[in-house]
């Protein structure tokens, strides 16, 4: 039989193994923005951390793994907040204005911390041989379906009146997730990165954060007409 002690030992061993496996998350997240994804590795985790490379890989089994554990961590943070913007929102004002502050919400949070933003948008998962247990796990955030969802409610109370709320929905990401590509590009100072530049190269630095800022209310507004297009008369 198994004593009480041997049982709160092997609770208590799960406990610390979920906590560490915290501080793994953590401290490839915290690698991952100072060195960048291609300069990162197992290997270089570990040393990080200060412990053998074989020990990192009893809780993480590859690079791929850790990529879909910190890319999950970003996701529900991004998911946390977005959920707290629309329960403290919804029922208080028009739809419309509810998917511009969500609009707004996704510009700055890519720009919060940009490296996050690659991680969760832009750079591929490494490769591996086989399936990690992150990634037999892993279940698609859909973050697109949440956005349908608000759409539809918005057609149910009759705000708006379009019948394919499914294309409407890749519009609406189309448009904020093109914005941060090209706001991204007005801080571009490598010209072989083809940055954006205005005709009058004086005061470029001056121009780009005003520029910013009008393409991104630019955008808005862009949003905000369409859905208003779409409303019912």
């Amino acid at each position: 039989m198994i004593n009480t002690q041997q049982k709160k030992k092997r609770s208590r061993s799960k406990e610390e193994k979920l906590k560490k496996l915290q501080e793994i998350i953590n401290a490839g997240s915290k690698l991952y923005k100072e060195k960048g994804w291609e300069g990162f590795g197992m290997r270089a985790l570990a040393r990080f951390l200060g412990m053998s490379e074989g020990n990192l890989y009893n809780y993480v089994k590859s690079k791929r793994e850790l990529y879909i554990a910190i890319r999950s961590k970003y996701y529900e943070e991004f998911l946390d907040r977005l959920k707290k913007l629309i329960n403290k929102n919804r029922g208080k004002i028009s739809y419309v204005d509810l998917f511009l502050k969500i609009a707004e919400f996704y510009l700055n949070f890519a720009f919060e911390d940009y490296s996050r933003h690659k991680m969760m948008s832009i750079i591929p998962p490494p490769l591996s041989k086989e399936k990690g247990p992150f990634e037999k796990s892993y279940q698609s955030y859909n973050i697109l379906h949440l956005i349908q969802d608000l759409i539809d409610e918005a057609v149910d109370v009759k705000e708006l009146d379009i019948k394919d709320t499914e294309l409407l929905s890749y519009y609406f990401y189309n448009l904020v997730y093109g914005a941060v590509k090209v706001l991204r590009e007005f801080d571009h100072s490598d010209p072989i990165l083809e940055p954006i530049i205005p005709h009058n190269k004086l005061a470029i630095e001056e121009y780009r954060c005003l520029i910013k800022e009008k393409y991104k209310a630019f955008i808005l507004k862009q949003i905000k007409n369409q859905l208003e297009s779409s409303k019912r008369s």
